[in-house]
């Protein structure tokens, strides 16, 4: 068996090598040769040879068929032990990207702060919605207190009325028209004047009263001024004569006083003689019933009442349409160009028809429209302000005048020619494309021959026309936004005021017909920063250029 052993060699796998050195320990025949003559020989150390012995012994000895106990145990933690690696795999992926945006993170400065402070103050936000907002973004550490966000506020607030005087000095002395309103915040007046084409606020403070006095004085920023449009009230009224400046009535306000005053009063009268009408009807038409049966007399009256009511009421409806009209730019009887005569033509005929109503509002309307129906059309003058300089001028300043409005209404008399070529006219057969062609060259030729600035004239028409001044309705929305305020804080202040109009005239419309144009600031012609700058940020570029 030794020799067998010995002679096998070690040309074998390294596992039948090992085999065979336990093999030989335990199967020698001789005592003669030690084990430490046999690890020897098979390359091996004592320890090792009878390490290997023990392990043989012991996978020999007889077990139960199966498993091992414990077998399943290893497979659940094996794939525990999975789960956790994809979860661990997971958290190592979250961290990472949280530290990429914790490199990237806001660093809340000074600026930073007064950034929010003043969003929030543009907004209607109060002190403590500020903290708030303060403490949810950054936490508790970079809340400020309430006395520093108030501090901070009246400080921005100043340089914000600063900027806003500063603009008025600049455009103001060119500035033909304004609209003007007068709101009242905690019972308190706060006066407001607003470019209509742009809707700029120019000026906007608390004043202690609004008489005729105080509105001149809010007046004498605007030297050039030919036109304020605001509602009827007293002080503004009274402002602008003292001004020597025309007042154009508010469209918006007008048009609510006469559906007020007499189209609503006149619709519930007709409404209570319908249904008179009605009571009629049934009681004459009763068959059974209790009561007595209506005469046919008393039918026919309920029936004239009412129709007597409702052709009143259409009647009011027809001559509002011909108050709206004061408001045109035009006038409609002659497509052209109003005239003293037009608008006294217009009078006469609205004093009228309304003396022919019967009802008791309808002489109220005729006192208010004699009263203020100058002011309905005081923004016709704007047509006159036109600059057109003529080729030959007389040296009769009045024809010179009357050449000027002959040059704006043939540019009229050409577009409204221009829209007929694709309007109802050329359904008359007298009237054809060729014969609109030729009055339109025919008139272009002429004002070529007397306007040396046609373009000029040209522009500043089409702007008057698509911006009339004859309605304040922008202030009425800006002193919606206002009155906001009232409901934040306790007490609105000039500096919040101010800050507020800046925000306004420095941002551009997001919202509504004007979604994406540019701000009032910059239809105004002012230039403040960059267009893609935020309002709070120009304000702090010009804190420190007056600083500097």
């Amino acid at each position: 068996m030794v020799t067998a052993y010995r002679e096998a060699g070690r040309d074998v796998s390294e596992g039948a090598h090992r085999l065979l050195a336990v093999m030989h320990l335990r199967e020698r025949e001789s005592y003669e040769e030690t084990a430490e003559e046999v690890a020897a020989h098979y390359g091996l150390s004592r320890a090792r040879l009878y390490e290997l012995a023990n392990r043989a012994e012991s996978l020999l000895e007889p077990q139960r068929p199966g498993p091992k106990p414990g077998a399943r145990t290893v497979v659940s933690l094996e794939v525990v032990i999975r789960a956790q690696a994809e979860v661990i795999a997971l958290r190592d992926a979250e961290i990472a990207r949280l530290e990429a945006e914790l490199a990237d993170a806001v660093r809340v400065g000074s600026r930073r702060r007064d950034q929010l402070n003043l969003v929030c103050a543009g907004r209607g936000v109060s002190l403590r919605g500020t903290q708030e907002i303060f403490e949810v973004a950054w936490g508790s550490s970079h809340t400020p207190p309430l006395e520093d966000l108030q501090r901070r506020r009246r400080h921005h607030g100043e340089q914000a009325r600063a900027v806003l005087e500063r603009v008025e000095r600049e455009v103001g002395p060119s500035l033909e028209y304004v609209a003007a309103d007068e709101i009242y915040l905690h019972g308190h007046p706060v006066n407001v004047v607003v470019e209509p084409r742009s809707v700029a606020i120019l000026g906007i403070a608390r004043w202690e009263s609004t008489t005729g006095e105080d509105w001149h004085l809010w007046l004498t920023p605007y030297p050039a001024l030919k036109l304020l449009i605001s509602d009827l009230g007293a002080g503004l009224v009274a402002g602008a004569e003292k001004a020597g400046v025309p007042h154009q009535a508010d469209y918006f306000h007008e048009k609510r006083w006469w559906d007020k005053h007499l189209l609503t009063p006149l619709a519930k009268v007709a409404d209570r003689a319908w249904e008179v009408r009605l009571y009629a009807w049934e009681g004459a038409t009763r068959v059974e019933g209790p009561g007595r049966r209506i005469s046919a007399r008393s039918v026919a009256e309920a029936e004239a009442a009412s129709d007597s009511a409702d052709a009143e009421f259409f009647e009011a409806c027809a001559i509002l349409d011909v108050v709206d009209t004061l408001f045109q730019a035009t006038d409609p009887a002659t497509r052209g160009l109003w005239t003293r005569e037009g608008e006294a033509r217009v009078g006469a005929s609205v004093l009228v028809r309304l003396g022919a109503l019967t009802h008791a509002v309808a002489r109220r309307a005729a006192r208010h429209f004699k009263r203020y129906s100058h002011r309905y059309s005081a923004w016709h003058q704007m047509f006159d302000a036109i600059p057109v300089q003529l080729r030959c001028t007389p040296a009769n300043p009045d024809a010179a005048q009357a050449k000027r409005r002959e040059v704006i209404a043939d540019l009229l008399q050409v577009w409204d020619l221009e829209r007929s070529l694709q309007g109802e006219e050329l359904t008359r057969p007298e009237i054809t494309v060729d014969d609109l062609d030729r009055r339109i060259r025919r008139l272009e030729h002429r004002l070529h021959r007397h306007c040396a600035n046609l373009p000029e004239v040209i522009v500043s028409l089409r702007r008057l026309l698509k911006y009339p001044p004859r309605s304040s309705s922008a202030v009425e929305s800006i002193n919606s936004l206002l009155r906001t305020l009232q409901t934040t804080h306790r007490n609105v202040t000039d500096e919040m005021l101010a800050l507020k109009a800046l925000s306004w005239n420095l941002t551009r419309r997001r919202y509504a017909n004007r979604r994406g144009h540019r701000s009032p600031y910059e239809m105004l012609g002012v230039r403040l920063g960059r267009p893609e700058q935020r309002w709070y940020d120009i304000l702090f570029d010009e804190e420190a250029k007056a600083a500097a």
